[in-house]
């Protein structure tokens, strides 16, 4: 699979057989957990159907990745908060995760990918070179890493000039980014 490509949200057709198998109906393959989770992984969305009942299972199959290949994940949900999940009406989980969870995290999200996009822009970055899509993940490591000297002969105490300037451009945008957190927060 391809770890690099950035599918962009293309939605795959997968359909779960009783013997527990996967089909990709979008591109006529079987699939395994461990494949949907890296197709996942690699941008795409994904809707799994129970091939006997036509039953929407996206959602069961997805808390099974994240419970099989992604337990660290269950981490940022408190227990309290599982408790309360488990014992709270439907509607009220539903609405409470769409209110707070799903639309902070699509807002958050997509200021991310207009943060890249204006960064791309002022810096002269093209797609060429790094993976800038791992770089500019939102839950990956700090993309500044990437901008840290690198053995390149500069002393740390003489950064290159274009280090300097990339430094200078990251302040400013960082200050942009903070005026911009505050004019949301006063119009929220």
């Amino acid at each position: 699979m391809d770890h690099g490509a950035s599918n962009d949200g293309q939605l795959l057709d997968i359909r779960k057989y009783p013997n527990r198998r996967y089909y990709d109906a979008t591109r006529s393959q079987h699939v395994k957990l461990e494949d949907i989770h890296e197709l996942i992984r690699q941008g795409y969305e994904v809707k799994v159907t129970d091939s006997k009942t036509g039953r929407d299972i996206t959602a069961k199959v997805l808390a099974q990745i994240i419970l099989e290949l992604d337990p660290p994940k269950l981490k940022i949900f408190p227990v309290p908060l599982l408790h309360r999940l488990i014992r709270a009406n439907e509607q009220l989980v539903h609405d409470f995760t769409d209110k707070y969870f799903n639309r902070a995290l699509a807002c958050f999200l997509e200021s991310h990918k207009n943060f890249e996009a204006y960064l791309r822009q002022a810096v002269g970055l093209t797609s060429n070179g790094p993976d800038w899509t791992r770089m500019f993940n939102p839950f990956a490591n700090p993309f500044l890493m990437a901008f840290a000297p690198q053995g390149n002969g500069h002393s740390p105490s003489e950064p290159s000039a274009e280090t300097a300037a990339l430094r200078r451009q990251i302040d400013e945008l960082k200050a942009q980014m903070e005026q911009l957190q505050q004019k949301l927060n006063t119009s929220a």
